[in-house]
């Protein structure tokens, strides 16, 4: 297999390599439990990369996809931006879902989401301030995106800087014909703590105790 199954609803999840161990921490928990309609990618950089993108299909639910970015904090949002560029060439899939690798995912819940009504569905709204604009935006821990909006994204999400959801809100906030919706079962600063109508928490350092909460 060379390329991103087609007909999944991919989540990508944000990492690095010096963040194995979270990787390895979604991989023992939720994310054997999401049903076969979802593929992960789990998003690394490597900026001395001989190509521009790096496939790694691992089975029809995991892939690895490694661009040529610097893979520290500083690189998250060129990492987004081109992640966001690579989904619109390479896929053709009306939504896509984004985390990070310290995000849980309820799958009992997730499994059975339907609402793709927005281009922008998470957490907010969460407020940034620019040249004395406040932008709102929506927690990075866990939100989809339309395909229109993924596109937009690559082309004007800025090159520089960690904070790429902030980013995003600046984006939405000058093209306000796209829909944003926000959710009530998205939690960005849960921790290892158990909440009945979670869907995704975020922040959280010990994934098996998260996990024992909701299987």
């Amino acid at each position: 297999m060379h390329k991103i199954p087609e007909n999944k609803i991919l989540i990508t999840i944000l990492s690095c390599h010096a963040q194995s161990s979270r990787m390895k921490d979604c991989l023992g928990t939720w994310i054997p439990l999401l049903n076969n309609n979802y593929h992960v990618i789990f998003l690394l950089g490597d900026e001395y990369l001989k190509s521009s993108s790096r496939l790694e299909i691992i089975d029809n639910k995991v892939s690895y996809l490694t661009l040529k970015v610097d893979d520290s904090f500083n690189g998250v949002s060129l990492k987004m931006k081109l992640m966001f560029d690579y989904l619109s060439k390479n896929t053709n899939l009306p939504y896509y879902w984004f985390t990070d690798n310290d995000t849980y995912v309820n799958t009992k819940l997730f499994n059975n989401f339907k609402d793709y009504s927005a281009d922008w569905y998470g957490f907010g709204p969460m407020s940034h301030l620019d040249n004395g604009v406040n932008y709102n935006f929506m927690s990075g821990c866990g939100h989809y995106m339309s395909k229109s909006f993924v596109k937009l994204a690559a082309i004007k999400l800025p090159n520089w800087g960690h904070a790429y959801d902030a980013a995003l809100g600046k984006v939405f906030n000058e093209n306000k014909y796209f829909k944003r919706k926000y959710s009530s079962s998205i939690y960005p600063w849960s921790g290892d703590t158990k909440i009945d109508n979670l869907m995704i928490g975020h922040y959280v350092k010990d994934m098996q105790k998260m996990h024992s909460f909701y299987v």
